[in-house]
């Protein structure tokens, strides 16, 4: 197969400066505003916990995901008397529906 005039030959590169960098995002601002300024990390957090035990449901929600972390939902087909789903493949013909 011979080359065309736009495949790449050894040792070429089409990007030589490399990928562009990363914009500055919201939230790397906030992550090292809070890491430099850890009196404001514990004035939210005690906001939180204030708002929480005040019955704000949000906020009581808020601390006890992060406390314990969400639940795991067990995705498994079956269950405990039944053992695993058992798939039963027959030789039955399936009929053919015309799409009109």
């Amino acid at each position: 197969m011979a080359r065309s005039s736009t495949t790449m030959k050894p040792g070429e590169t089409r990007n030589p400066n490399g990928r562009p960098p990363k914009g500055y995002s919201i939230t790397e601002w906030f992550k090292q505003m809070l890491n430099s300024k850890p009196e404001v990390k514990d004035a939210i957090g005690k906001s939180i916990m204030k708002k929480a035990l005040e019955g704000d449901t949000a906020a009581q929600k808020m601390v006890w995901q992060y406390m314990d972390g969400m639940p795991k939902q067990d995705i498994g087909l079956g269950n405990a008397e039944s053992g695993p789903l058992e798939i039963i493949v027959t030789e039955e013909k399936i009929p053919n529906y015309d799409k009109k």
